[in-house]
């Protein structure tokens, strides 16, 4: 059989800073000392924050006779911003680029008169320093891309015993709920002549003085029927809430045994060697797993070996990010060719690496699985220059082999070549054509 795995996305080299935080939102500069940017003009806001206290006074737009206007913008050059948002942002390469709302402003007078204002100035520093951790967090992220493909091993989960299996079991039980108690209590005699009485006073009125013993006959004439009455309504609340609490745990009841069932029936049949639960387990397993590269596997288990044979169609080299990213002394990134030695060492440690997974993965399928083959092949070009497979790693594993690994402390290659193995690479990783085992 062949599965596809989902391939994970690829991340873009760009990058981009917003700083509005830091003042270049609807105003440029700190709270209580900025510059509104809006048709009418350029505004400075003093004020103290949380005071009431504050004083706008007109910098520059429009027809201000104000002495502080900036010098050199022009009364139209910031005419064209609105007052909504205007936003810095610094591409990887270094380039600032400014925006009103959505819109980038491409208009070198308006930007030029942003640049005059000694809020931006001001702020300049922390921007580049905004800017240069923003490289660094997203040069950190190109490499974990990296790593995605080259660490997958160091996700292998640690390999079980049979004894885990069996306790699992033991312990295995479905999980009841019972129905929930009604817990409204039943209307009393008292409950419903305080009732009618607080009724009364509405229903009933007349002379002062006889009012009162009117009230009391109002009640003593209608508590009979009202009590029954409220019984039964009590009565009818209280069936229909046990009919569907009987009805809710009875459904979850029938859900939690089945679990049961299914998962009694695997553990047994993992424990017994079953080979149409094991095939089925390895298959629902590798249809469910995410790899960031692409993959095909078939597989076959054979019981009177205890063995389970996997042949992997792997990743080609090509299939690896080629570059990687640098931080130049400026604080901008660059992006660089990995050198042809870099990209051979990074698919071997895939390779591998993809390798140890996929075995840690299917041994704890089943306790009974004591070997498995796993052969990978790739496809290359041959003398006629016609695309053809070639198996270029074939490991026989032993379960025991595999307990008590740290596989975030592994070296993929060394690990696999502890095991029998016809695996032909060279000291510069170039992997050899090979015969697989059978």
């Amino acid at each position: 059989m062949a599965v596809r795995f989902r391939k994970s996305k690829k991340l873009g080299p760009g990058i981009r800073v917003n700083v509005s935080k830091s003042g270049l939102s609807t105003t440029i500069g700190p709270r209580g000392n900025s510059v509104s940017i809006g048709k009418k003009g350029v505004y400075h806001n003093a004020g103290i924050p949380g005071t009431g206290l504050s004083m706008r006074t007109k910098l520059s737009g429009g027809s201000s006779s104000n002495s502080g206007s900036l010098s050199g913008t022009g009364p139209n050059a910031l005419a064209g911003l609105s007052s909504s948002q205007v936003r810095i942002e610094y591409d990887a390469d270094g380039t600032m680029r400014f925006f009103n709302g959505d819109a980038e402003v491409t208009d070198s007078s308006v930007i030029a008169a942003i640049k005059r204002t000694d809020q931006y100035k001001a702020m300049l520093p922390k921007l580049r320093d905004d800017h240069r951790a923003a490289v660094l967090e997203k040069i950190g992220e190109i490499e974990r891309e990296s790593a995605s493909f080259t660490q997958i091993y160091k996700s292998s989960p640690n390999v079980v015993k049979q004894k885990f299996y069996e306790a699992k079991l033991a312990r295995l039980a479905p999980e009841t709920s019972s129905p929930k108690p009604y817990t409204v209590p039943e209307p009393s005699r008292q409950d419903v002549e305080e009732e009618l009485a607080r009724e009364s006073e509405f229903a009933v009125s007349g002379m002062p003085w006889k009012v009162k013993k009117l009230r009391q006959k109002y009640v003593e004439d209608n508590l009979p029927a009202r009590l029954q009455e409220e019984k039964a309504r009590w009565c009818a609340e209280k069936d229909r809430f046990e009919a569907s609490e009987e009805a809710r745990s009875s459904k979850f009841n029938a859900e939690q045994l089945e679990a049961y069932n299914q998962a009694k029936a695997s553990l047994e049949a993992a424990l017994g060697g079953d080979v149409e639960y094991i095939e089925a387990a390895c298959g629902d397993w590798i249809e469910g797993v995410e790899l960031p590269v692409d993959i095909d596997t078939q597989f076959e288990y054979r019981a009177e070996d205890s063995l389970l044979m996997v042949d992997l169609d792997l990743p080609e080299i090509e299939d690896l990010p080629t570059e990687t990213a640098v931080q130049l002394a400026n604080g901008n990134m660059k992006m660089k060719e990995k050198t042809q030695k870099a990209l051979r060492m990074e698919y071997a440690e895939c390779v591998f690496g993809i390798t140890v997974y996929v075995a840690a993965n299917l041994f704890n399928i089943s306790p009974v699985i004591k070997k498995i083959t796993i052969s990978g092949y790739t496809q290359r070009r041959d003398k006629a220059g016609d695309v053809v497979d070639e198996y270029i790693v074939s490991v026989r594993f032993e379960r025991e082999g595999f307990y008590c690994v740290d596989f975030k402390e592994i070296d993929p290659e060394e690990f696999c070549l502890r095991f029998e193995n016809r695996c032909n690479v060279t000291s510069t990783k170039v992997f050899k054509a090979i015969e697989p085992f059978e």
